[in-house]
């Protein structure tokens, strides 16, 4: 899609390592709104909880117009980080916990997601005490599946905040999102190189570390606070809004007739079909 391939190419040569991709399917998003309007959320709500995917997607990850969105382990106990685990990437309670604290301390809108717990994780440890009292009339917690898509299109969203998985991304640039970064693993890493130093599209937390050495590297308050004031600022980062809009277009042209990717699932239908 438009230039991605060789960019993205060009980061992992300088980095000099190959690439992989890795199923996080005990993740769920945070978001986060430029204003906020109860109202329509609701109204969003009521029309459509009936009526939930056939698939149930990892992320709830769906086309968006602007919404800031962190993937978020939750439901989990605070020791069940420090014993072993079958889960690939179990998380402290004190990586939530900040997430949490940052965006409170932020002072933004917001919209956070996350996964009903089951089984032993059901009190919901990783919420810090009072967060949704202090923070209940800018934010709206949403326990189980949500009408994401509906959401995200809404013109009140203003960026969200990603684990920096590639068909998040693409997702994220196909709609004209600044991103706030936060990789966890796998090319995520390379691929927040490609969005804050090649597209310059994105603010980093400052992650370093691969999420099973997390208790080496722990991303303050501050400075989740700090990207997430950062990417809904207007001033000089509406410099980095206006060319993230520039790759939607592209973007969107690429999949329309006659675009790069539509000529390329056409060429590769042909191919077998012949």
């Amino acid at each position: 899609m438009c230039d991605f391939r060789r960019n993205y190419g060009s980061v992992g040569a300088t980095l000099g390592s190959s690439l992989c991709a890795v199923n996080f399917n005990r993740w769920t998003p945070l978001m986060v709104a430029r204003s906020w309007h109860r109202n329509w959320l609701e109204e969003i709500l009521n029309s459509t909880k009936d009526q939930p995917p056939k698939i149930p997607y990892p992320f709830l990850c769906l086309p968006v117009m602007s919404i800031i969105k962190i993937a978020l382990v939750c439901g989990r106990r605070e020791n069940d980080c420090l014993t072993p685990c079958r889960d690939p990437f179990p998380v402290c309670l004190e990586r939530t916990c900040t997430v949490a604290s940052g965006l409170e301390a932020s002072g933004a809108s917001f919209i956070w997601v996350v996964r009903k717990s089951t089984g032993d994780y059901d009190k919901e440890e990783w919420l810090p005490k009072g967060f949704e009292d202090r923070t209940k009339e800018k934010g709206m917690v949403i326990r189980g599946w949500a009408p994401q898509v509906l959401i995200l299109e809404h013109q009140a969203t203003g960026g969200f905040m990603t684990h920096c998985g590639w068909n998040l991304l693409l997702e994220g640039v196909a709609a004209g999102l600044p991103m706030v970064t936060w990789p966890t693993g796998a090319e995520q890493f390379y691929n927040e190189k490609l969005v804050t130093q090649v597209l310059r599209t994105g603010v980093s937390v400052g992650a370093t570390k691969h999420v099973r050495n997390l208790g080496d590297e722990i991303i303050s308050r501050e400075k989740v606070e700090k990207a997430v004031r950062e990417v809904l600022a207007w001033g000089e980062e509406e410099e980095r809004r206006i060319r993230i809009k520039k790759l939607a277009e592209m973007a969107k042209a690429a999949v329309a007739e006659g675009g790069s990717s539509f000529n390329d699932l056409n060429n590769f239908i042909h191919e077998f079909s012949s």
